[in-house]
């Protein structure tokens, strides 16, 4: 197929309209549920406060802001892809944003000192008892000539139309982001996820929930704020089937692989009994050491959990679980391999410094899954 027609479909799968509304516009949209942000996407993502106050100063100084994304649903209302923390914010201030599987109202935000408006500190849009932080006393209310401006601010909006191909929608919200470093690849992906299917998404979730899984991953509180419990889970997912295919990148294959999957896959009940009886016999098997590097001379488990032992040993017992479960003794076989496992010499290879994700991938999965094999 030449690269001409390629592009000719491909430019009929995205259908765009680029227009400027008002932020009142859009305010009272939202008010009238004409506009709709997903409520997973609201426990997602958070701005801190001075991220807030920056923007809100943009917005005062005729800044321009980049563009909203927003999808157009079956009937016709708008749903945002990209700039959920814009619009929250910009809500948040005026106090109009609400919980969305509630619609109650959520406290109103106030400002603090930006660069250009340092006595923003503690500017609020309408005195209230229910703003955090910051005593009704102490609140200084945005001058009404002023809040008449800002409602006035057009932002620059492009809308997916909704004949577009429904892939389009999180690939998109993808492409978006990738570049960004407020989200980590793993947020995005999660988004992208909910996307093409929120119930798959909350599978996932509860898969991160289990607690044999919670203790072999032995993931800190700092990697579940990133959201590492979902890398591991969806990579585990991604790659239990099949192994990576190199002409990938590993984030663009792991994407692309769990959309799929959220999309299309019928048969999620029994990737969920796998992972679920996999990470139960290797916390029987070793428990929270199961997938620690073991040395021989010290005979102990030392170091942390890394990209290897999942790769190898979680998704190698995964692949071959029924036939280890025949085994007489399966625990016994499990605790055995997992410490063989780290003797052989090909796991000193691709565990090596410097050994890129794409080239370890190649090795890790198919060397797990023919050496766990009964």
């Amino acid at each position: 197929m030449s690269l001409e027609i390629q592009l000719e479909r491909a430019q009929r799968q995205v259908r765009t309209d680029s227009l400027s509304m008002s932020i009142g516009e859009l305010a009272s949209m939202y008010e009238n549920k004409e506009l709709t942000i997903n409520p997973v996407f609201q426990r997602l993502f958070r701005w801190e406060q001075h991220q807030k106050s920056k923007l809100v100063e943009s917005i005062l100084l005729g800044i321009p802001i980049p563009p909203i994304f927003l999808f157009e649903t079956k009937i016709g209302s708008w749903e945002l892809i990209d700039g959920l923390q814009r619009i929250s914010t910009i809500f948040e201030f005026m106090g109009v944003l609400r919980d969305a599987k509630t619609w109650k109202l959520q406290p109103p935000s106030h400002m603090t000192s930006t660069i250009y408006l340092p006595s923003f500190d503690n500017v609020v849009w309408t005195e209230s008892d229910r703003i955090r932080d910051v005593a009704v006393g102490d609140q200084q209310e945005l001058p009404r000539p002023m809040q008449f401006e800002f409602k006035r601010a057009r932002l620059n909006l492009q809308i997916l139309k909704r004949p577009s191909d429904a892939h389009t929608k999180y690939d998109l919200f993808q492409r978006l982001n990738s570049g960004g470093s407020i989200a980590t690849p793993q947020e995005i992906r999660n988004c992208a996820v909910i996307m093409a299917s929120e119930e798959f998404f909350h599978v996932l979730e509860d898969m991160s929930q289990l607690d044999s899984f919670r203790r072999v991953s032995r993931i800190t509180g700092a990697g579940r704020k990133i959201q590492k419990p979902m890398e591991f889970v969806t990579r585990f997912v991604a790659f239990l089937r099949d192994n990576f295919d190199p002409s990938f990148d590993v984030e663009e294959y792991i994407d692309k692989k769990i959309i799929y999957i959220a999309d299309s896959d019928d048969s999620i009940g029994e990737v969920t009994s796998t992972f679920n009886n996999t990470f139960d016999l290797l916390f029987e098997a070793a428990g929270n050491d199961a997938l620690r590097r073991y040395d021989p001379v010290k005979q102990t488990f030392t170091g942390q959990v890394g990209q290897v032992a999942l790769e190898s040993v979680a998704i190698g017992v995964a692949r071959n679980l029924d036939s280890i479960l025949k085994r007489p003794n399966p625990v016994a076989f499990v605790l055995d391999r997992i410490k063989g496992f780290w003797a052989q010499p090909e796991v000193s290879e691709f565990s090596k410094a410097g050994v890129s994700g794409s080239r370890r991938l190649q090795s890790t999965l198919p060397f797990g899954a023919l050496f766990f094999r009964p």
